[in-house]
């Protein structure tokens, strides 16, 4: 289950971004926003929490981590759900653009920091290709993605 949860987080949110892309040049940048949000925080963490709380034993063998002490696998799947919650309050509340935006800069900033944590598991334990492209380069291309469209959506860049 685990394996299907990681691969559909990478596929929902390309999609997701992708979407976001062809809507950003039209009249319905606005969409392109929600699908951003939707996809790439909301959909990624409620994954995210699923998967490191509810499964955390297969989650934890799947990433090479320690399954006696699972706090930190909790601590992990509690801000992917924070921050899913979060971007589920400022779309139900029709908040402008800019609040979605800051959310999917947010989590992307977060992603960004476990998936530099991965690398350096990548260049000090495991040197396993899969591992560099599923848990190293796919996210990082998501996350430089989701910071960009974060970025230029808000005016900043």
């Amino acid at each position: 289950m685990v394996r299907f949860l990681s691969l559909s987080r990478i596929l929902v949110s390309s999609a997701g971004i992708f979407t976001a892309f062809w809507f950003y040049g039209s009249a319905e940048v606005n969409l392109a926003y929600l699908l951003l949000t939707l996809t790439t925080v909301v959909y990624m963490g409620l994954t995210g929490y699923v998967s490191h709380v509810i499964f955390a034993e297969e989650d934890a063998r799947r990433l090479g981590w320690e399954i006696a002490d699972r706090s930190f696998q909790y601590e992990v799947g509690f801000a992917n759900l924070a921050f899913a919650l979060a971007a589920v309050v400022v779309v139900a509340a029709d908040l402008q653009h800019v609040a979605q935006l800051t959310v999917v800069l947010g989590y992307a900033f977060y992603l960004l920091q476990a998936s530099l944590l991965h690398l350096k598991k990548y260049l000090t334990v495991r040197r396993e290709t899969g591992y560099l492209i599923r848990s190293v380069l796919l996210p990082l291309a998501l996350e430089v993605m989701m910071i960009g469209f974060a970025l230029v959506g808000m005016g900043i860049v």
